[in-house]
Formats: C-alpha cells, structure tokens, sequence
C-alpha cells in the first residue's frame, strides 16, 4: 500500500483453507507488507499478528496485551487455520478484512491426503480409497466440504459437525461469506488472481516463492474412478461453493478488460525472474526475529523482557 494510506489501511485476514497456496500466499504478502515503513522490519511479530507464535488464543492474548500504539501496527493476522469470525478476538482499531482463495474441492481433497502422508499422519499403507471411507476426523476434517466449514465458521471457529451433515444454510452463508469477502482468489488461476489482488490492495506488483507444494502426487486421471465418485460426492457443497467463487473470479478478471492476459503474462514473467530472491528474503525473517529476541529489543530501542 502506499505510503499515504498506511495508517487508514485494513487489518487483512487471510481465512486459509488447508491445501489452497495459503503458505505462499502469506509469505508473499508479509514481505510485502514489510516493505513500508521500515520500522516494520523491526517489530514483523507484531506488524504480522504474532504469525510465529504456534497457538491461536495466545495470539489472541499477546495483541490484547499490547498498548494501544502498538495494537494499531497490527496489519495481517494469518498463517493459522481458523474459521470466519476471528476478527472478534482482534484488535479493533483497523476495519477487517477477510481474504480467501478457494480450490477446486477434488484436487485439494487429493492434496490434502498426500500431504498428510508425506507427514506421517496418514497409517503406512493406507490407500486414497481407505482414507476416504475411514471414519477418522482427518476425514470429516479434510474431506467433507472443506472449504464450506472454514468460510461458514462462526467466532474464528471452523464448522465442526459429523460427517455427512454439512447442510446448504452452511453454503448458503458461505457464499454470503464470499460476497462481503476484500478479496476472493481462485488457485487455478493464481497469476491471474495475484494480480487482481495486488490492484485490491492498491500496488503496482506483488512477487512470490511457491512453497509446502505436494510434489509427485498422482494426478486426478491416475485414480480410480470410483475414488473420484465418491470424493466428488463428499465435497458437493465445496464444488456449488467453489462454483460461487470462480464466478465471483471471472467478473472481475473481464472487469479489467481485454489487456489483462497480456498484464498476467507480465507479472508471471517478472515473477519467475525474482521468485528465488523473495525466497531468500522470507528466510531472513526468523533469522531476524531470532536476533531481537536475544537483544531484547522493542521497535523503539528499549528492552524488555521476552514473552
């Protein structure tokens, strides 16, 4: 954001579905955010909502036990899973503003079981199939309309009902949810939504490093087709919702008119030339935080004493 408008700009809220390129989506707009005033530099923990602190109520805790001045550095809260609502526990001095980007709900279903087994959170020799009809809260958690859950979640809490009970009032204020929403991305057309994001947030260009992709999965025609069936029936309010928000995505991309692929192009160009730098500097931000904690210094120099 400029620098004229700092100080009159939204909390962002990144409402980060599991399996939606919310990692690299954060990363790319922390470091982005960071770039004005420089101070940010010097005091990100608080600039990015406590990002690095594991568990959301103490989070909650360290920014309503910050001093007024302080509350209002608070730009970005994210880099948690977390329902629509959480704005209630947040500091109140800056106007919310939620954004999301949505998936199509048989490829992030998909992504999400290979990434639980490249963690070991999946039993050795447990199938795609096996895992899909295991009555495990993995399964309801990340199977069972996903995306519906997060974005019809109340007070930061993501919807939390057996399997199978998903209802179309929760869709219903999901796609409600969607409409109010800053902003709404698609992750099958990143570049494109990156771009609409950056002219949201009034900036010429945002860069970013892909990252915890799920690499040498097998694609969606490499599994039976049964296994497609019955993911697709267990996520029918995901795909009516993710429907809801690729229409939300092409209005405003044909709202940009017919120089905006050229615009795309551009940045994914620009993009694939300095992504390796953006990398590095993300690097850089523990290793920062890490040198403060043991200065035990806060943004205006004095010491104190560590959380």
């Amino acid at each position: 954001m400029s620098r004229a408008t700092t100080d009159d700009a939204p909390l962002l809220i990144h409402l980060h579905v599991p399996k939606t390129a919310g990692t690299t989506l954060s990363r790319m707009l922390r470091l982005r955010l960071l770039r004005w005033p420089p101070s940010h530099w010097f005091d990100h923990t608080t600039v990015m909502g406590y990002y690095n602190v594991p568990w959301l109520e103490k989070r909650y805790a360290l920014m309503r036990a910050l001093p007024e001045r302080r509350q209002r550095r608070v730009r970005f809260f994210g880099s948690h899973h977390f329902g629509y609502g959480v704005h209630e526990h947040l500091p109140s001095y800056r106007s919310p503003a939620y954004f999301t980007f949505l998936r199509d709900p048989l490829e992030r279903a998909m992504s999400s079981y290979y990434f639980l087994r490249k963690e070991g959170r999946v039993p050795d020799g447990m199938s795609l199939p096996d895992f899909a009809h295991q009555p495990t809260p993995f399964r309801t958690f990340h199977f069972d309309n996903c995306q519906v859950r997060f974005l019809a979640g109340e007070h930061g809490d993501v919807v939390d009902v057996p399997f199978g009970a998903c209802t179309t009032a929760m869709l219903d204020r999901a796609c409600a949810r969607l409409d109010e929403m800053f902003f709404v991305g698609i992750v099958e057309d990143f570049d494109a939504s990156v771009c609409r994001f950056a002219d949201r947030l009034g900036l010429r260009s945002m860069v970013y490093a892909t990252s915890q992709q799920t690499k040498d999965r097998p694609q969606r025609e490499d599994v039976d087709p049964a296994t497609i069936d019955a993911l697709r029936a267990m996520n029918e309010l995901d795909q009516r919702l993710y429907d809801h928000a690729m229409a939300l995505h092409r209005a405003a991309v044909a709202s940009f008119g017919p120089s905006f692929p050229d615009r795309v192009a551009r940045f994914r160009a620009r993009n694939d030339r300095h992504a390796g730098t953006v990398g590095r500097l993300y690097d850089l931000l523990p290793k920062a935080r890490r040198m403060m904690e043991r200065l035990h210094l806060m943004p205006d120099g004095t010491k104190h004493a560590p959380s």
